[in-house]
């Protein structure tokens, strides 16, 4: 699951390595990478500590070990009423469920606590909110070619999330990098600064609802951008409604990463919505669909 949110990940990497703390001086943080997932099993939880201003992180020589995790399902007025501990696994600071049996709810709260740091009196909290699961119902087109006349779209119900319209990342994976070439956008001007098939997954930007055209039927159509797609023959197109500690995170890291224009005093920091710490525990609801990608006519 983490490979779908590459981007993101490579985001909060990198936010461990600037300076954008509420303190004049560097304070070593606990960090947390927890993603739930709508109808999959509960995921691993990475937790480490953060690396001074100048170092570089390196999730291996700054793994936490030995912490007592729980993730507790919270009804509607915040009470416990499912319980879903976890263990380290053999790699040091990598934890996982005790039972992969459960599977994470749509449209549900959870709790994360941890304890038993090596900090005493320590406690990391917190909450997020499953978005409600929907669906696609419609896709203009299965096959294209590619920057042709026509474009991708997709028709789809709409997720829930409370307070708030819905908001979505899309991502789409290259089905098959080694019989397929990269796209000529990606081939002529991006593939030589990379390597590999590091275009295997692209994300789309956060996708506001309220942006898209709204159906009479109540359903919404998102056009697909041809940006997105990096390689020919199939693809597979994803959209994730997302929580507010995702959302909060990837549209503040954007801010502080992306050259904003901001002078660092106007500059929001980069949202955790951690309590103890730094990083995302977040949440998402997922629906696929195939589509293929013919070379250009």
């Amino acid at each position: 699951m983490k490979k779908i949110f590459i981007l993101v990940t490579a985001l909060f990497i990198a936010s461990c390595d600037i300076d954008i703390y509420k303190q004049d001086g560097y304070v070593e943080q606990y960090v947390v990478e927890c993603f739930l997932v709508a109808g999959e099993p509960f995921p691993e939880l990475l937790l480490s500590t953060t690396a001074p201003i100048f170092d570089t992180y390196r999730f291996d020589e700054r793994v936490v070990s030995n912490a007592l995790v729980h993730i507790y399902e919270l009804n509607e007025t915040g009470s416990r009423i499912d319980h879903i501990p976890y263990r380290q696994s053999e790699s040091p600071g990598i934890y996982l469920p005790v039972s992969t049996q459960k599977i994470v709810k749509p449209g549900t709260r959870y709790k994360l606590e941890i304890e038993g740091l090596p900090d005493a009196g320590v406690f990391i909290s917190s909450e997020t909110y499953v978005p409600h699961s929907f669906e696609f119902l419609d896709i203009n087109f299965d096959t294209l070619a590619y920057q042709g006349m026509e474009q991708f779209e997709v028709t789809m119900t709409r997720s829930f999330y409370p307070g708030r319209q819905n908001v979505y990342i899309f991502t789409n994976e290259a089905l098959d990098t080694v019989r397929y070439p990269l796209t000529p956008l990606y081939q002529s001007e991006l593939s030589e600064n990379f390597a590999g098939d590091s275009f295997r997954l692209v994300s789309s930007p956060i996708l506001h609802e309220g942006n898209y055209r709204v159906n009479m039927d109540n359903t919404i159509t998102i056009p697909l951008p041809w940006i997105m797609v990096a390689y020919l023959g199939p693809n597979r197109i994803t959209a994730y409604a997302i929580d507010d500690n995702i959302y909060d995170f990837y549209r503040s890291a954007e801010v502080q990463l992306g050259g904003s224009t901001l002078s660092p005093g106007e500059i929001e920091n980069v949202i955790y919505n951690i309590d103890g710490g730094i990083g995302i525990f977040g949440s998402m609801t997922g629906v696929s669909t195939n589509i293929y990608v013919k070379p250009v006519q």
